[in-house]
């Protein structure tokens, strides 16, 4: 967090608001484009079983200086670009920089898989080739060349984002039982439990099939699920107890839903250890197992990380041989080693809640896991090389011609409007190309509108990243059992906000260079047809006009832009810059190979109540703090909270007050004879956290209710924790700061 002083701060008589919109423009671009249209250079559950650089350019030397040279290993670039706002750290890079990273389009109906290289010719200490000391430089440079592509490795399976266990089979009910009891095991359940076989997948009476788990990341209550996503599951409990006897639903269905608890609670308290949970019934002869979604996620990415780890098994560090070649005596360790590879995921805007990600994080191992927007994650992928030819797309070509065209036409302007001695008419500057993004997948709707900008020497980022720039406009997302019949809405709300936002699109830049789409063929050709349509039934001439080209994307886009998202995290894909020091001598520094700007797909809000639990439904409108397409990351944002305010609001039955009448009613209520009231207030305090995934949508809880001004005195001698914290003596406190913060995501 940044300190307290560099915040923005605000009482509660003026929380709310804080979420500013986002601007058009862009940061400076070459205007430089080749002469072939293209740019001039391109845990919790398993114990309870068990028990932007500086921004400087790439100029060459100062004046009377030299050029320093690039840093000369993987770590030294890594330590300028590592992604904090990630979570990552320097160790952790370092520490699976000899694996590769993969990609799971986890929420996209193909499940698609993608793979990042892992570091090549270069150690800890920037010696080294690839493992070899014959000193070939060059060799080692070229195979790393050839070998930096990303990689399309398929879905995860032939289920997808299934998870297929096999029905009563005694190794495949121990192989699960003991990843649920230990968190341990992996190798076993694909060994005993997955179902890889299609005819069998199918068979309900020799297959439990755990369907899309990832839907259901985070979900506290049953009630709480979006009922498009509950319509594919059979609820055995809903109201009941967490454990309770097992019922005849559960009994009858392989694979159920309930609710149930994190702390081990008989029953669900309302708070933020309550989870959704699956109930299996493996085996007739066995007891059923519970399973959370993230164990059940957790099946699925261990699929991933095993065929990408595979993949890349003669350059990990391991050295792990692949299928067929393993040697005997090995330990489940080593077996298991895949466990280690770090994962991105590309999470839809319609899922961007905290609890999803969280979840989604816990799922993938928790350490070194990367999360992107899933639409960001498309348009990077939408301009990198194939991976299996390295052949520039379609759409490069397409942004290269009317890059050309456009920056022809301003440098005439400019030039006309020099000889006649007046200001030009128009823009006369960099051109930077807008292309809007829209996917749909069984479940959701996204639309996203990216400006590029900050063309890159392609030999500096291995050819991977043309544009060195992605602002995110605008973006809308739904989570929707019918994406094609919400592309009218959403379409309409998209590009109110682009014109909003970006007034003069049509005028200086002739709109929008394309509209890009993406996921499965069959989505892409069927969102293809509900743009066109809805384009046509505009009000707006612009946008009606017909003039916006379409361009379709493969199918593993999405993956391919998270592994690269990814690298860019992990500091292996870098440009180099030089920066003076203070001393007059010059620096290399890494920067990264892919900024991205993003922008929230989500709100975030605080609601108070001040009353306790004597009224504790008296709760005041949502404040907004991070509004939709704010600038992200944002924050720390700082609410404070005093006990004078708090009994001035009070006495004022919980009714927003003007600043000034506000103050006048605390410096009121100071001093020690107010002190019973101030407490009372203070005491009665209540503040929670809320988010909004769609725009005028309903507002999640994130998290369990506050309270900010109590506090509790615990027993010293109360060796009994869970007591304790009950029986605790709360006393209230004169202030405190709560500060809010949004990560890349949103």
């Amino acid at each position: 967090h940044s300190n307290t002083s560099k915040t923005e701060t605000m009482s509660l008589a003026t929380a709310g608001g804080g979420g500013a919109g986002v601007g058009g423009g862009g940061m400076a671009m070459s205007a430089g484009v080749a002469a072939h249209g293209g740019p001039s250079a391109m845990a919790t559950h398993a114990q309870a079983h068990a028990h932007h650089g500086h921004g400087h350019s790439h100029a060459g030397p100062a004046p009377g200086g030299t050029t320093a040279p690039p840093p000369g290993s993987y770590a030294a670039l890594a330590a300028d670009v590592v992604d904090k706002s990630q979570n990552l750290t320097l160790r952790g890079v370092r520490g699976v920089a000899r694996l590769p990273i993969v990609s799971i389009d986890l929420f996209g109906d193909g499940g698609e898989v993608a793979a990042f290289p892992p570091v090549f010719g270069d150690d800890e200490d920037g010696g080294g080739s690839n493992g070899n000391d014959n000193g070939d430089d060059g060799t080692a440079r070229k195979q790393e060349r050839e070998e930096r592509l990303t990689k399309a490795i398929g879905t995860i399976g032939i289920n997808r984002t299934d998870v297929v266990l096999a029905k009563d089979n005694d190794a495949s009910h121990k192989a699960v039982r003991r990843l649920l009891t230990r968190g341990s095991g992996y190798e076993a359940v694909y060994k005993s439990s997955l179902v890889h076989d299609k005819a069998q997948a199918g068979d309900v009476t020799r297959s439990a099939r755990i369907v899309k788990p990832h839907l259901l990341l985070g979900a506290r209550r049953t009630d709480d699920v979006d009922p498009a996503t509950l319509e594919l599951y059979t609820v055995a409990q809903a109201d009941d107890a967490a454990i309770a006897e097992v019922t005849d639903v559960a009994r009858t269905h392989a694979v159920t839903i309930r609710n149930g608890t994190l702390d081990g609670s008989a029953s669900p308290n309302g708070d933020d250890f309550d989870r959704v949970a699956f109930h299996l019934s493996l085996h007739s002869g066995k007891k059923g197992l519970t399973m959370l979604p993230e164990e059940a996620v957790g099946i699925a990415v261990s699929q991933a990380k095993r065929i990408a780890y595979r993949d890349y098994a003669d350059d990990t560090a391991a050295g792990t041989a692949r299928d067929g070649k393993n040697g005997g005596g090995r330990s489940e360790e080593d077996e298991e080693a895949y466990l280690d590879v770090p994962t991105a995921v590309a999470l839809p805007g319609w899922a961007c809640s905290d609890a999803t990600a969280e979840g989604v994080i816990e799922a993938c191992g928790g350490a070194n896991v990367t999360l992107y927007q899933r639409p960001v994650a498309a348009a990077v992928g939408s301009l990198a090389p194939r991976s299996d030819n390295g052949a520039s797309p379609k759409l490069l070509q397409k942004i290269g011609e009317k890059m050309n065209a456009v920056n022809k036409e301003r440098q005439k302007r400019s030039m006309m409007a020099e000889a006649r001695g007046e200001e030009p008419d128009g823009p006369t500057g960099p051109f930077h190309p807008v292309l809007i993004y829209a996917g749909s997948t069984a479940e959701g709707l996204e639309m996203q509108a990216v400006q590029l900008s900050k063309v890159q020497d392609m030999e500096e980022v291995d050819g991977l990243a043309p544009f060195g720039d992605f602002k995110v406009i605008t973006s809308v997302a739904y989570r929707t059992n019918d994406p094609i019949g919400k592309v009218k809405q959403a379409l309409n709300v998209l590009t109110a906000n682009i014109d909003e936002t970006m007034p003069d699109l049509f005028e200086d830049d002739g709109g929008p260079v394309s509209f890009v789409t993406f996921g499965t063929i069959p989505s892409q050709l069927k969102m293809r047809e509900a743009l066109t349509k809805a384009l046509a039934a505009s009000s707006d001439e612009d946008w009606s006009s017909g003039t916006i080209p379409f361009q379709s994307t493969r199918e593993e886009c999405v993956a391919t832009g998270a592994a690269l998202l990814a690298a860019v995290s992990h500091g292996r894909l870098t440009t180099v810059v030089t920066e003076q020091r203070r001393d007059g001598k010059q620096r290399a520094k890494g920067k990264p190979g892919v900024a991205v700007q993003n922008s929230s797909c989500s709100a975030v809000g605080v609601r108070y109540n001040y009353f306790g639990d004597e009224r504790a439904d008296k709760w005041s409108d949502v404040r907004t703090i991070f509004d939709f397409d704010r600038r992200v990351p944002a924050g720390p944002y700082a609410i404070d909270f005093s006990a004078a305010e708090c009994a001035a609001i009070s006495a004022n039955d919980g009714k927003d007050m003007e600043e000034d009448a506000l103050v006048d009613a605390s410096k009121q209520l100071s001093g020690a004879k107010h002190i019973p009231v101030r407490e009372e207030a203070a005491l009665g305090l209540r503040v929670q956290i809320v988010q909004r995934l769609e725009r005028g949508g309903p507002w999640i809880k994130v998290g369990d209710v506050m309270k900010p001004l109590t506090m509790t005195k615990e027993s010293e001698d109360d060796e009994d924790d869970t007591k304790k914290e009950i029986d605790a003596e709360p006393f209230a406190c004169e202030s405190s700061v709560l500060e809010l913060s949004v990560n890349p995501v949103g």
